[in-house]
């Protein structure tokens, strides 16, 4: 008696198997980084709200949001952190949200949130501040070397300035830590 073969093997099952695990990884792999640059999108269109809105405050207030005698620095998990939370209750910003993959985790963390630092330098009689972020991916190039040049130094990326300018650098012991780094100097009016 002949049987008739209506079932795949163990072997055309396996093989299907293993070709669907290895599309799926390629698949993953290929995703996450498109996930990482949409996150990082998100990041440096907040920094740019940030700054704009802090730049508006001054203007209008004539000093910078949450100056505590003179020096502040805080990282900002979620929309009650001391800066998005002044420039919401001000108007000068809608909404904050945190960063779109740690923000309003409870904790604040540096590198891994937005980070305001805010120094009243009495000698010239200006404020400087610093927003900084991180970005998970390469979405903007390298354009300095870390401010205290003791990170990650090379010779064809300059020194960002603490409080004047704009810079991407990098830093951590494995010098793969983005950050976008907005600074301005503001004279007191």
């Amino acid at each position: 008696m002949k049987f008739k073969k209506n079932a795949f093997t163990l072997i055309e099952l396996l093989v299907t198997i293993v070709i669907i695990g290895i599309l799926s990884t390629i698949a993953i792999s290929t995703f996450s980084g498109y996930f990482a640059k949409a996150r990082d999108a998100k990041r440096i269109s907040t920094m740019r709200d940030l700054n704009k809105a802090v730049l508006l405050y001054y203007s209008q207030k004539g000093e910078l949001p949450c100056k505590i005698n003179g020096k502040f620095r805080e990282y900002m998990d979620d929309d009650q952190a001391c800066l998005p939370k002044t420039l919401i209750a001000e108007g000068f910003l809608d909404s904050f949200d945190g960063d779109p993959k740690y923000g309003n985790n409870g904790k604040s963390e540096d590198y891994k949130d937005y980070m305001y630092e805010i120094q009243n330098i009495k000698s010239v009689h200006r404020y400087a501040y610093i927003l900084r972020t991180h970005l998970e991916s390469n979405t903007l190039k390298r354009t300095h070397s870390h401010p205290d040049g003791t990170y990650c130094q090379l010779p064809k990326y300059p020194k960002c300035n603490w409080f004047q300018g704009d810079c991407v650098y990098v830093a951590g012991n494995t010098c793969k830590i983005h950050l976008l780094h907005y600074s301005k100097n503001l004279y007191k009016k």
